[in-house]
């Protein structure tokens, strides 16, 4: 396990968070299953909360 604290994690998931939202805030099913890179994104930051 990490030795970083609990707070940076929290930081990291919100930071996570945020730029999920950021990605995906204008874009609808169809434009989201057309843009791999914003899938690639999103899963990404995915793991990063996980």
């Amino acid at each position: 396990m990490s030795l970083r604290s609990w707070k940076f994690r929290i930081e990291d998931i919100i930071e996570a968070l945020d730029r999920i939202f950021h990605y995906v805030t204008d874009l609808n099913y169809d434009g989201w299953m057309k843009d791999q890179k914003t899938i690639d994104a999103v899963i990404r930051n995915l793991e990063i909360i996980a």
